[in-house]
């Protein structure tokens, strides 16, 4: 594999590389510029205990006024390793935090280490056109655009990576919501696929010698030095799906065979934000229930994470059947166990019939959710029901005119499906071990 830097191929970018990378250090963190530097984020709970609001019953902490005059570097990789294989990952989108830019800088070309969490996303139906060159993204639906979605625009990764805190370490001590610099000191890596290579990082072989890649060639961007692959030590991996990518960390675990040592050793965190992971024949006839395929996942993710407590399971759903089975057994472990926190029935549906605060009306169909997170917190499973957002799908017409609005008044028109990832990496990567 040979990853070559297009960062600044103007030719290649055209107009994307005028905005997003010329531009960089106010586009990375668009939409907290756009907000007087504060953007909404989770700790410790998705919920609160109680409040006034079904939007208050989210437990939106406020990040504002950290020092972003660095606030890290974005590259745009183009793999280059088979031109004839066009089954192959093509484009990787790249955030190396402002703090790991600074270890490169220290560090002796023989000895890179990093932290990566990286972000799949959905299988890639509304884009047309793959990497070719020489296009221009904001006229053309294509995956230059697909890649910047998901790493800084629609899906915030970079903010959330950036504004997200971790506990504090000293009882009693500060939750770092009041810290001025970003803790994260890594890279966020999103993987541009086609259909036809939705699957290749599936490989955890493949996987590996990619990121290894990547931060070859992060960290040859970031200080002029050349390095070689294998002196680069991944020290810690996540890996997140959203939606139908969920199908992505199914074929990884599937695959734990062909690289056990990085499937143990390295990576150590799945986030799975609102995926369905269920099956349909040619004939769109379903061979595998949403709840058939979520369980399967459910039970490869524990044998991955074995008695390992390092290991991280970070599980967020908007469809409480479908994970009925994995919140059964959380209930029952907890029983048995003990600790942990539990927190089953999150009113919203005690809002049901009360006038909405705008006077359009009163609350309905709203449904309560849960959180819950094992004795050791190495697993967590946190449910909002799909029917209590205003829109939760706007092009499959899934709403509910008497739900609420799951970005309030810092983003109005966010959809409930996109909430799941836009929102709730920074409540992961709270409980992680990044």
């Amino acid at each position: 594999m040979e990853l070559r830097d297009i960062t600044s191929e103007y030719p290649l970018l055209r107009s994307y590389k005028s905005v997003f990378v010329d531009n960089q250090k106010h586009e990375l963190l668009n939409i907290y510029h756009a907000h007087r530097r504060r953007f909404p984020i989770f700790t410790d709970r998705v919920f609160a205990a109680k409040s006034s609001s079904p939007l208050g019953l989210l437990n939106y902490k406020t990040r504002e006024s950290l020092e972003d005059e660095d606030p890290g570097r974005i590259f745009i990789l183009e793999r280059t390793d088979n031109h004839a294989d066009a089954s192959r990952t093509r484009l990787f989108f790249v955030w190396v935090s402002s703090r790991l830019a600074t270890q490169f800088r220290n560090t002796a070309t023989n000895a890179l280490h990093v932290k990566v969490s990286v972000i799949f996303h959905p299988y890639p139906r509304k884009y047309p056109r793959y990497w070719d060159g020489d296009i221009d993204p904001p006229s053309d639906r294509n995956y230059l655009e697909l890649g910047a979605r998901y790493l800084c625009k629609e899906k915030y990764s970079v903010t959330q990576h950036f504004c997200a805190i971790r506990p504090s370490k000293t009882p009693g001590g500060t939750d770092g919501l009041d810290d001025k610099k970003s803790p994260f000191a890594g890279m966020v890596v999103v993987p541009v696929s086609s259909p036809a290579s939705f699957f290749s990082l599936a490989d955890p072989r493949e996987l590996q010698e990619a990121l290894e890649q990547i931060t070859k060639r992060c960290f040859e961007g970031v200080t002029s030095k050349l390095t070689s692959a294998n002196t680069v030590a991944l020290d810690r991996v996540a890996v997140s799906g959203y939606s139908r990518s969920g199908a992505v960390l199914r074929r990884l675990l599937d695959n734990t065979r062909a690289n056990e040592p990085f499937m143990h050793n390295i990576l150590k965190e799945f986030y799975a934000f609102d995926v369905m992971v269920d099956e349909k024949d040619e004939k769109e006839r379903i061979t595998k229930t949403k709840q058939q395929g979520y369980m399967e996942l459910w039970t490869r993710l524990k044998a991955w994470q074995g008695d390992d407590s390092d290991k991280k399971i970070r599980l967020y759903s908007a469809e409480p059947v479908t994970v009925s089975g994995v919140y059964t057994e959380l209930q029952d472990h907890l029983k048995r166990y003990g600790g942990g926190y539990h927190n089953k029935a999150v009113g919203f549906s005690a809002f049901n019939k009360s006038p909405k605060s705008d006077g359009s009306g009163v609350y309905q169909d709203l449904s309560d959710g849960y959180e819950i997170y094992s004795t050791d917190n190495s697993r967590l499973l946190v449910v909002l029901p799909s029917g209590n957002a205003l829109v939760y799908i706007s092009d499959e017409n899934l709403r509910n005119a008497a739900g609420f609005p799951l970005g309030g008044d810092y983003e109005p028109d966010l959809q409930g499906h996109s909430w799941f990832i836009s929102r709730l990496q920074s409540h992961a990567l709270f409980h992680s071990g990044f």
